[in-house]
């Protein structure tokens, strides 16, 4: 039998890459509420949960997490080049004059 966690892998890291924002339990609540396009807040996972799962997960998953959002970025995102190189951004000042 396998287990249906509530609080698992992917839904952590998810969590944890949102960021809190606010006490730790509204933001669970809100997430879990997002989640499964609830109207109520209900109670999924509680922050006991949360920071068991938190402590079992190995610091190498966001670094493997960070290569491959990198590598996507600069691999495959579309970009513009200007004098052979990559254009990241673009710094624009305008004047205005008030001409009579």
């Amino acid at each position: 039998m396998i287990r249906d966690r509530k609080l698992n892998f992917k839904k952590l890291v998810v969590f944890i890459s949102r960021g809190v924002k606010s006490s730790l339990q509204r933001e669970l609540d809100s997430f879990y509420k997002e989640a499964t396009g609830s109207e109520f807040n209900i109670r999924v996972a509680t922050k006991g949960a949360f920071s068991r799962a938190r402590a079992k997960l190995k610091h190498e998953a966001f670094i493997e997490f960070n290569g491959n959002v990198n590598q996507t970025f600069y691999n495959e995102a579309p970009y513009w080049v200007w004098n052979q190189m990559r254009l990241l951004s673009v710094v624009v000042s305008l004047k205005v004059c008030n001409v009579s």
